[in-house]
C-alpha cells in the first residue's frame, strides 16, 4: 500500500526523497456544499484517487508514491453565499500551496504532485508551481477530471456515479434551497466543453479516472529531471 506521510518518521520521508523516483503526492479541495453530501467531498474523492492510483502503480511494479495529508480547505468564493463554506482567499490559498511545495522541495523530493478535487484551486496551484519550479525538479498539476477527459456538473449526476462507485456512501441530490452562484460561471483549465458523454460503461467511470491518473503519474516518474510543470 502507498505510505502515507503523516504515519511514518521524518528520517524514513528523507530516505524515500533521496531516491528521486518517488511522488510526493498532494491530494487537494475544498469545503463547499454539494446539496445534501458533505462539505469536504472533493477532498474525499481526491484522497481515495490519490490512494487507488498509487496501488495501481505498486501493484505493476512502475513506482511509488508518498501520501501527503489532504488539503481540504480550498477556493470557493462562488459558493460563498451559502453558510458553512469556507473558502481561503487567493493570496492565502497561494502560500499555503507554496509553503507545501517547497518544504517538500527542500526536503529532496524532486516528483511533486498536486492531485486537485476542486477546479476553483487550478489557476492558483498552476501560477504557484510555475513560480517556484527550479532545474532538476518535476512539479505537476493534475486534475483528475480532465486526465479522464470529464466535464463535472457540480454535485451532478457525473459527480454523484463518481461518489457511489469510490465507496462513498453519500446522496448529493435534495438542496433545500435554491443554491446561489456567485460569479460568472466559467470553467478554470477545463479541457472539456460539454458535458460530457461516458466513453466507457457508467459502472466503470471512478476505475476509469484511477486508470487515467495512474497513467499520468507513470509518465511522471519516467520523465527525466528537469524544470518542468505538466498541467
Amino acid at each position: 500500500m502507498p505510505v502515507n506521510y503523516a504515519e511514518i518518521p521524518a528520517t524514513m520521508v528523507v530516505e524515500l526523497a533521496k531516491r528521486g523516483d518517488v511522488i510526493a503526492l498532494i491530494p487537494v479541495g475544498s469545503i463547499e456544499q454539494h446539496c445534501s453530501g458533505p462539505l469536504g467531498l472533493d477532498g474525499f474523492i481526491a484522497e481515495i484517487i490519490a490512494r487507488e492510483s498509487c496501488r495501481l502503480l505498486e501493484e505493476r511494479r512502475i513506482g511509488e508514491c508518498i501520501i501527503l495529508p489532504t488539503l481540504f480547505y480550498g477556493y470557493s468564493p462562488e459558493w460563498s453565499s451559502i453558510k458553512g463554506t469556507i473558502s481561503l482567499d487567493v493570496e492565502s490559498y497561494a502560500r499555503i500551496i507554496e509553503a507545501i511545495v517547497g518544504n517538500l522541495m527542500d526536503t529532496g523530493f524532486k516528483r511533486i504532485v498536486v492531485l486537485n478535487g476542486h477546479g476553483g484551486n487550478s489557476s492558483i496551484i498552476e501560477a504557484v508551481l510555475r513560480s517556484i519550479a527550479r532545474e532538476g525538479y518535476i512539479l505537476a498539476l493534475v486534475n483528475y477530471w480532465d486526465v479522464a477527459g470529464l466535464r463535472l456538473d457540480h454535485a451532478g449526476r457525473i459527480e454523484e456515479m463518481v461518489v457511489k462507485q469510490l465507496g462513498l456512501n453519500y446522496k448529493l441530490g435534495d438542496c433545500i434551497d435554491r443554491v446561489e452562484y456567485i460569479g460568472k460561471p466559467r470553467i478554470i483549465a477545463g479541457k472539456a466543453s460539454k458535458p460530457s458523454k461516458l466513453e466507457v460503461g457508467e459502472e466503470q467511470l471512478a476505475s476509469n479516472i484511477i486508470e487515467r491518473v495512474a497513467e499520468a503519474l507513470e509518465w511522471i516518474i519516467k520523465l527525466e529531471l528537469g524544470e518542468r510543470i505538466l498541467i
